[in-house]
């Protein structure tokens, strides 16, 4: 997300909000590949998708 070659935003469990607000702002014409991992599907969150649709 840094200009035109676009770039990371790592970050622990903690930064799993500030990452999916992110997400929500990315333009239109823009993607994003998310790779998250957590300890087990109790840890899952829904994250935003394009036009603010979770996923």
């Amino acid at each position: 997300m840094l200009g035109l070659g676009g770039g990371e935003l790592p970050g622990a469990e903690t930064a799993l909000p500030a990452i999916a607000r992110r997400l929500t702002i990315l333009p239109d014409s823009k993607r994003a590949f998310v790779f998250l991992e957590v300890a087990d599907s109790a840890e899952e969150q829904p994250l935003p998708s394009l036009h603010g649709a979770p996923r």
